[in-house]
């Protein structure tokens, strides 16, 4: 849940309570037993409703489709390495996010930008997205992330082209939908 969210979610919690205590309080005030059920019921409709949110954080219920995987990048001799990988697609209709996070080798922080070039193609050859950009450096041995969104044409498997410069070792890809 996020956090502009928690007022309201608190407002209605004590909405159900007083709601609840109302209705048990009839039940005892003229002994009904269908007034008490009903506030049992009133009762539980928020702890029901935290309990399947916590779920469906827990069990990764609402989350997007991804497709992770890590590139090697250039030999310590050489000083590029272009490497092509496939990039699944299932959902075409979708806006999908591209992202692109080099890590270095050796136990040297970066200092120094990374250049780092990608192009995308669609199955039938097409080029979806494409770019460079100087990376910064981030916190320990990664850089900053390249994050890019193209919308895929048609399903299937995509060809993802990486320029891997020196100093990284290696370049994690993500590829996943975005919603709106």
């Amino acid at each position: 849940m996020d956090a502009e969210h928690i007022p309201g979610a608190i407002l209605l919690v004590l909405i159900f309570a007083v709601v609840a205590m109302g209705l048990w309080y009839a039940g005892v005030r003229w002994n009904s037993l269908r007034a008490k059920q009903i506030a049992v019921m009133v009762g539980v409709f928020p702890v029901l409703g935290f309990g399947l949110q916590f779920a469906a954080g827990w069990f990764d219920w609402n989350s997007r489709p991804e497709y992770h995987t890590t590139v090697v990048g250039p030999p310590s001799r050489e000083a590029m390495a272009t490497t092509e990988i496939p990039v699944p697609v299932n959902n075409a209709e979708v806006e999908h996010q591209i992202e692109l996070t080099p890590e270095i080798r050796g136990a040297n922080p970066p200092r120094e930008p990374l250049h780092l070039r990608f192009k995308l193609r669609s199955p039938k050859g097409e080029i979806l997205a494409a770019g460079e950009q100087d990376l910064s450096p981030g916190q320990k041995l990664r850089w900053m992330p390249l994050r890019a969104q193209f919308q895929p044409h048609e399903e299937g498997e995509h060809t993802l082209t990486l320029d891997i410069p020196q100093p990284a070792s290696s370049v994690d890809v993500r590829v996943r939908e975005t919603r709106k």
